[in-house]
């Protein structure tokens, strides 16, 4: 995408990043994790920026909003992910609320598992991520196996937009 912030492109005339806010449910707090057009992301909601915190990627951003975040769960939606499954945090939700011992449920789609689509317990994933993070660790999917995580299967394509071809959907 030629280093476009792609939460802020434009599709079926709104940008994506107000696709995904309108998914999430309206009493939920809601955390924006950016480095760049901060301005434009914070007239949408509280943004969380990963300055001052160890490594870099999207994992520097989650441990951003889980430090910030006062509830429990924290849901993980990337920015530019506007079609979510119909009833997607509800079934991640009764996946945590299912086991007790859990500490994150990923959304797994009929490709692969989608690693930034996810539900996380607070209390369990601060401390692992900022040791996974000081270690120099980056990728999400090598976090995600550190923890007692459990995965929930839909059918269909949860992606993100990642080419201009995305677009014409």
């Amino acid at each position: 995408m030629e280093g476009a912030d792609k939460p802020l492109l434009e599709w079926r005339g709104q940008p994506l990043v107000d696709w995904v806010i309108a998914q999430v449910p309206q009493d939920m707090p809601l955390l924006i994790s950016a480095n760049r057009n901060v301005d434009e992301y914070r007239r949408r909601a509280t943004v969380v920026t990963d300055q001052g915190l160890p490594g870099e990627g999207p994992l520097v951003g989650i441990l951003a909003g889980l430090s910030l975040a006062k509830t429990e769960y924290v849901a993980v939606i990337p920015g530019d992910a506007p079609k979510l499954p119909p009833q997607w945090l509800q079934r991640l939700e009764q996946a945590m609320a299912s086991n007790r011992a859990l500490a994150a449920v990923v959304t797994c789609d009929e490709e692969r598992q989608q690693n930034l689509h996810l539900l996380l317990r607070k209390s369990s994933c601060v401390e692992s991520l900022e040791t996974f993070l000081r270690t120099g660790r980056h990728q999400v999917f090598r976090w995600l196996d550190s923890l007692n995580t459990t995965a929930v299967k839909f059918t269909g394509s949860v992606s993100n937009f990642n080419q201009q071809v995305d677009f014409n959907q």
